[in-house]
């Protein structure tokens, strides 16, 4: 019955029934963040490569004639689309990188992570993958993913 509640439908036919709390739904929300953060960092690295292939390599192999290319650049093409779309959804939640790539920071461990955990206390680093924070409307910003970093 459409109008049954979740919770008393569940009751009925004997299922568990849903719980949601303000609580777990901001940990919902948090971990989406999270997966979004990261799918925003692979598809930034892969896009380095993609367009490295599509300036460097493709036109070599165009100049053999037996190679199909076709469907390399479509599959460039779609690649570019897909990687669009991961940024009209990190948009949609207000997910933005930071960090330059290179640069030497202080070491916070609010905002860095060590990509070898046993580099753990050096105090100045140098950014290897930029992080991810979350811009919420009316609140200051909150790190999702963070700088991974190597001793500077």
């Amino acid at each position: 019955n459409p109008g049954l509640s979740r919770e008393t439908a569940a009751w009925l036919t004997g299922q568990p029934i849903p719980k949601s709390t303000a609580l777990s739904s901001e940990s919902q929300m948090v971990r989406i963040e999270s997966v979004i953060g990261e799918a925003m960092l692979a598809a930034m690295e892969a896009t380095e490569y993609a367009k490295s292939v599509e300036t460097d390599l493709i036109p070599q192999m165009a100049i053999f004639q037996s190679l199909p290319l076709l469907q390399l650049t479509e599959f460039l093409t779609r690649f570019f689309k897909t990687g669009d779309a991961v940024q009209r959804l990190a948009d949609l939640r207000r997910l933005d990188l930071f960090g330059v790539l290179d640069s030497i920071e202080e070491f916070s461990p609010l905002t860095h992570e060590f990509a070898n955990p046993s580099d753990l206390g050096a105090k100045r680093v140098r950014i290897v993958r930029p992080g991810v924070l979350v811009r919420p409307e009316n609140e200051s910003p909150r790190v999702v993913v963070k700088a991974q970093v190597t001793p500077a």
